[in-house]
């Protein structure tokens, strides 16, 4: 249950991600703290369009998750680029939900936005040391290869080998 005290706005700017409610037409009718927080306030995003405002594009872009939702009315998601307000480059995870009218048409759909900024980079070290990794052990496994197939040919040196050679 609810404490009468909590309004549900706090709740929704809680959640720690962006939210966005997006119309038919692309445009922004309404933006959680969040997202407000990267991209500027609501005063200023709303009725503006998502494509803009977010990936700076002049038309829907390819591969929208929200003009798959409007086509689909299923829930989409899908990685993204997009520039804050500073123009910062930040990767975003969207999940795409459809807001249903009574006849069951998709009028609005929610954009749950979550900053993987951090998980993107880390996701591409790690990518970066495996592929390293994998050359070493490649490179290591020839030189085994190549020692395995002449170890015959190596002469085994003594201490009393290295001695006499000193001394000589």
């Amino acid at each position: 249950m609810v404490n009468n005290k909590i309004h549900p706005l706090d709740i929704i700017n809680g959640v720690g991600a962006g939210l966005c409610l997006v119309d038919r037409d692309f445009r922004i009718v309404w933006i959680n703290k969040h997202l407000a927080d990267w991209f500027g306030d609501a005063k200023t995003l709303c009725g503006r369009h998502c494509y803009g405002v977010f990936e700076r594009r002049k038309h829907v872009c390819r591969g929208c998750p929200t003009a798959r939702v409007f086509e689909t009315g299923r829930v989409h998601t899908a990685r993204r680029i997009g520039f804050t307000k500073e123009g910062k480059k930040k990767y975003f995870q969207l999940t795409v939900s459809p807001v249903k009218d009574s006849g069951n048409r998709v009028d609005f759909v929610l954009e749950l936005v979550q900053d993987i900024t951090d998980k993107v980079f880390s996701e591409r070290r790690n990518l970066k040391i495996t592929r390293k990794l994998k050359n070493m052990y490649q490179h290591l496994s020839l030189v085994n290869k190549k020692l395995r197939q002449n170890v015959h040919r190596l002469k085994v040196i003594t201490i009393k080998d290295l001695i006499e050679y000193r001394i000589n």
